[in-house]
C-alpha cells in the first residue's frame, strides 16, 4: 500500500483536504497538518487520492515507490 505525505512548504493550513480523509490527515500541537495514519486497505487509499487532489496548494504527495525505498533504507540505517 501506498504511502502519503504533506509538504509543510506548501500547506497553507486550508484544511481543505482534510475532509476528504479526516482519519488521516490531522492538525498536529505544532498547527501543521500531517498524515496521522497511513492507508491500510483501497479504500483508505483512494480517499487520500482524492485530499490529493483536492489541495489547492498540491501539498499532499504520494510517494512514489523509489522515495519508500530510500525511506526504508535510512530507517533501516538508523537515519530518520
Amino acid at each position: 500500500m501506498g504511502r502519503f505525505e504533506i509538504l509543510q512548504d506548501r500547506c497553507r493550513h486550508c484544511a481543505k483536504a482534510r475532509r476528504y480523509a479526516p482519519d488521516h490527515i490531522c492538525k498536529g500541537a505544532d498547527g501543521c497538518y500531517h498524515i496521522c495514519r497511513q492507508p491500510q486497505n483501497a479504500e483508505e487509499y483512494q480517499m487520500l487520492l482524492l485530499a490529493c487532489e483536492q489541495c489547492p496548494f498540491r501539498a499532499i504527495t504520494a510517494l512514489k515507490s523509489t522515495e519508500l525505498e530510500q525511506d526504508d533504507s535510512r530507517l533501516a540505517a538508523g537515519k530518520h
